[in-house]
Formats: C-alpha cells, sequence, structure tokens
C-alpha cells in the first residue's frame, strides 16, 4: 500500500515541539509499526507506536515474506582431493505474497571445514531475509594408534614401535613422537602409510624407560594426534647376598594386561620363561641363579594381541605378538667381589683425562675395567693405566683383576 493516510495524533506541550514518525513510503502486506515521536525544545522525546495493517482486498491470510535454509550437512571430499564439488545442498522454505527471488553465495568448491552459504529471499518490495546453512566438508583419514612398543629383535638395545592402522587411506605419514619431559613431546621420525613399525635408533632401553606416541598428518595437511601414550620397560638388577639375582622393573603403561612373564638365559643357552607375576608386582628374586658359577641374561614380557593392519595389504604377519623389556646381562656383576683396599690405589680421583692404577706388590694385576653404575661394561685394558678423557663425567666402577682377587673401587671423572 502506498499513499497511506496515517491519521493526525494528538500531540502537546508547553513548549514549542516538533512530530514525525517513521513510516515507509510503501507498506507491504502484513502489519507494520509506525512509531511517532514528539520532541520538544528542551530535546525531550516521547514515542508513541501505531500498527498499520495492510490486507488483500478479499481479506485473504497474508504471508510475509520469510525463507528457511536447508539443514546443514555434513560431507566427504572427492576421492584423492581436499576440497568437494557438486555439493547438494538442498532446497529451502522460502515464502511470500509477493513475488520474489531467492539466492546463495555457495562457491563452487567446498574446501575441507566448515563453510557458511546465506541465503537470501528478495520480494518485489525490494525487502530481503537472509538464512544460514552450514556445509562441513571432512575428509576419511586412517588415523593410527599405538599397538605396543618393545625392544628389538635385533638391535635389542633399541625400541621398537608398533602402530595399528587400516589401509592407509588419505594419510600423507604418521609421525612418531618421543617425551621429552611431561607433556612436552618431539617428533622422531615417521612412517609411510604402508609400514606397521618404526625402529628408534636413537634410543638406548639398557638406561632408561620411553614414552611414545604417534600423529597421522593426512594429505590434506591436517593432524590427528593420538594421546594415549606408551611407557617401555626398564629391568634393572643387583646380586643378593647368596650369589641369587634380584630384578625389579616398572609398570609398562599404554594397553591393559594382567601378567608380567620372566625369561631367563644361562651361558649361550636360550631364553626360557621361569616365572610370572601379577601385574601389580615390579620384582622377582631368581633364587636358582648363581653369579659366582654362570652368566644370566634377562627380559621381561608381556603378551598383548596382534596389532590391527589390513590383510590386504600383502604384508608379512608382524614377528611377535609380545612386549619385551630390554636384555639384562648380569655379566657385570657375576664374579664375588673381595674388597681389598690396603694396597690398591686409583688415582687421581676425581680426574679428567687418565686413571692410574697401583697395586700392593704382594698381588698379581691381569686387567682392569670399568663400569658405570647401573653394571654396563664401559671400557677394560691389560695395562694399569686408562685413557678416560671421552667419558661423560660421572660416577663409575672400576674392578681391578688380580690373581688373588677381583678388588672393587669407584672413581669420579669430572
Amino acid at each position: 500500500a502506498i499513499d497511506v493516510n496515517l491519521g493526525i495524533p494528538v500531540a502537546q506541550s508547553c513548549l514549542e515541539f516538533d512530530v514525525e514518525n517513521n513510516a515507509p513510503e510503501v507498506f507491504p502486506l502484513g502489519t507494520t509499526q509506525v512509531t511517532w515521536t514528539l520532541t520538544d525544545e528542551t530535546g525531550q522525546t516521547i514515542s508513541a507506536q501505531q500498527n498499520v495493517t495492510v490486507t488483500t482486498a478479499t481479506g485473504e491470510t497474508v504471508y510475509p515474506t520469510q525463507i528457511s535454509p536447508p539443514a546443514s550437512i555434513t560431507i566427504i571430499a572427492n576421492q584423492g582431493t581436499c576440497e568437494a564439488i557438486d555439493v547438494e545442498l538442498g532446497i529451502p522454505v522460502a515464502q511470500s505474497c509477493l513475488e520474489f527471488e531467492v539466492e546463495n553465495n555457495a562457491p563452487e568448491v567446498f574446501p575441507i571445514g566448515t563453510t557458511q552459504v546465506t541465503w537470501t529471499i528478495t520480494d518485489e518490495n525490494g525487502q530481503t531475509i537472509s538464512a544460514q546453512q552450514n556445509v562441513t566438508v571432512t575428509i576419511e583419514v586412517d588415523n593410527a594408534s599405538l599397538c605396543y612398543v618393545s625392544s628389538d629383535e635385533e638391535q635389542t638395545t633399541k625400541n621398537r614401535i608398533f602402530i595399528n592402522n587400516i589401509d592407509g587411506g588419505n594419510v600423507l605419514q604418521y609421525e612418531i613422537l618421543r617425551q621429552v619431559s611431561g607433556n612436552n613431546f618431539s617428533v622422531i621420525g615417521s612412517l609411510n602409510p604402508g609400514d606397521v613399525s618404526f625402529l628408534d635408533q636413537n634410543s638406548n632401553n639398557l638406561s632408561q624407560s620411553y614414552v611414545y606416541r604417534i600423529r597421522t598428518i593426512s594429505v590434506c595437511e591436517t593432524s590427528s594426534t593420538d594421546i594415549n601414550s606408551h611407557q617401555t620397560i626398564l629391568l634393572q638388577s643387583n646380586i643378593a647376598v647368596n650369589n641369587s639375582v634380584n630384578l625389579s622393573w616398572n609398570a609398562y603403561n599404554g594397553l591393559n594386561y594382567d601378567t608380567y612373564k620372566v625369561y631367563r638365559k644361562i651361558n649361550d643357552n636360550a631364553f626360557v620363561l621361569i616365572g610370572e607375576v601379577s601385574n601389580n608386582i615390579l620384582s622377582f628374586n631368581d633364587v636358582t641363579a648363581n653369579v659366582t658359577t654362570s652368566t644370566y641374561e634377562y627380559f621381561i614380557g608381556i603378551d598383548v594381541p596382534s596389532c590391527s593392519v589390513a590383510e590386504d595389504r600383502g604384508m608379512q604377519p608382524l614377528s611377535t605378538t609380545q612386549i619385551k623389556s630390554n636384555i639384562l646381562n648380569t655379566s657385570a656383576l657375576s664374579a664375588p667381589i673381595v674388597d681389598i683396599n690396603a694396597g690398591v690405589i686409583v688415582y687421581p680421583n676425581p680426574s679428567t683425562k687418565e686413571l692410574n692404577i697401583k697395586i700392593n706388590s704382594n698381588l698379581q694385576f691381569i686387567k682392569v675395567e670399568i663400569f658405570n653404575t647401573l653394571g654396563q661394561f664401559i671400557v677394560s685394558s691389560s695395562e694399569q693405566y686408562l685413557n678416560i678423557e671421552a667419558l661423560p663425567s660421572a660416577s663409575y666402577i672400576v674392578k681391578i683383576h688380580t690373581e688373588e682377587a677381583v678388588i672393587s673401587k669407584t672413581f669420579i671423572k669430572k
């Protein structure tokens, strides 16, 4: 409706005043609220409203101009790409008693992530109303998880990380992360989509326990980190007073299990299972061992399910379904040690470059060996002199072998 006669408002004030309203030139079908405002010479304003309702000549129902967008959708990117094309957005619900047009600003190509599409209805009076639809594009990625971490079958002092995955679909690479401290992890290497395990060449499982995670990088360079960490077992030992072997270790973290299995190797024989303890026990005493007569090696094993890998990828079955700790050799502690302080001197102590052995003339020198405080062999010499300049700064155990006994001393490398 145009040229609408709104009538005359009743306005009064003891001051001079003006009256105005915000009526449009064209009133659409339906009800429009007109605001009348009185402003006096002091600037005080008072407003009141008038409703103007426009109907058809026949009094039929009036539908206001409005639009509802199609439901928001989530779709998968086109195969081998990081985008979606030819997306079916659906049909909006739009109505008006006037002629109208509907359009949207949808792009031809939708990238990975969420894009907001705006649908707009414009009636013949130029009135526009908009509504939004979200279009989310995802990519199906074969996100990997850690299966377990074990000492390697061939390079036994290093850790091998096994992963669970299916087909490597839409994966650029799998990154292996190792704990630096707390929740701080750094990337130590990567696997291609077809790989199932990673060897940590920079690990030394005789010296410490390690914590690992895995992160999946998609072909669209999105990343997904499996926050389930796996911590390896560090097996340690000491010799009991009866020359048997005491074993202790830390718990393996990252999966559920019931039992620790203790394996032993005597001299050059094969490893055999000698005992089992529940998962809440972290020690074992090998009462049948005698380090004065034999050399022993040990490892702790945990039986685990096979890792999840696709059978149709032509891969060989995994060589093991058992987590293994480091392999511990007790040879460094095997000899009975007699502490004969008199007549044996290790000097200078502390030292930075060299270590000299001075013994009483009553003792017949054979050799000298150096071990770290974990009992791991470092170096030996048949001379009564050792160059220790290359050793890291730490405390060490010196074993001086003589015809009469093995004398144990300690020294500090600065």
